[in-house]
């Protein structure tokens, strides 16, 4: 008899030892993998956890998680290439910004445009919302106010008209971007 129980009870460690490591160790090891994944930014970083309880739908979680930090981080490098690098210059007139978001991804823009020698057109403004959406409706800006600029309009006034009909038409007033620009002429006024 004594036999018998000492081997249920070494059978009943096993089940339980076993259990252990495939429903808590193995997968705290995965999850803890994915966490660091995520710290080094290792976007392609899979977690496979096939336990149907909540260590698979954590694992899920920080799947998603790596996929929008990937995201983010193409959005704030497009944001980046999107805002001037260097100081634009043209005449007299120097323009220079610089943007620190709030988040990883914002929505600064500026920019400056040269339509003629010695002329500059500028703009600084700004996209409510700090995330994807933002930075998108900046890229957007950054085109249609070269693509204006490009048409030979100058006058802030009249490029606003124009930009703002586009916004409307476009975003269908799901973002609003406040705005503001300028034009030096020859005289550098």
């Amino acid at each position: 008899r004594l036999l018998i129980a000492a081997g249920i009870v070494l059978i009943a460690l096993i089940f339980v030892y076993v259990r252990l490591v495939r429903g808590v160790i193995k997968p705290a090891h995965l999850i803890m993998g994915g966490v660091h994944a995520m710290a080094e930014h290792k976007h392609s970083h899979k977690i496979v956890i096939e336990t149907s309880d909540e260590w698979q739908q954590l694992a899920e979680t920080f799947n998603n998680a790596l996929e929008g930090m990937k995201e983010l981080e193409v959005a704030h490098f497009v944001q980046t290439c999107i805002l001037p690098a260097a100081d634009i210059c043209s005449g007299a007139a120097r323009f220079a910004g610089r943007t620190v978001p709030a988040d990883d991804v914002g929505g600064d823009y500026y920019d400056a445009f040269i339509p003629a020698e010695d002329e500059m057109v500028f703009f600084m403004g700004d996209v409510s919302g700090h995330s994807i959406s933002a930075a998108l409706v900046v890229s957007m800006a950054r085109a249609a106010f070269s693509g204006i600029v490009d048409q030979g309009i100058k006058m802030p006034h009249e490029i606003f008209a124009m930009m703002n009909n586009l916004m409307l038409v476009h975003l269908r007033r799901v973002k609003m971007m406040t705005c503001f620009g300028g034009h030096v002429d020859k005289n550098g006024r």
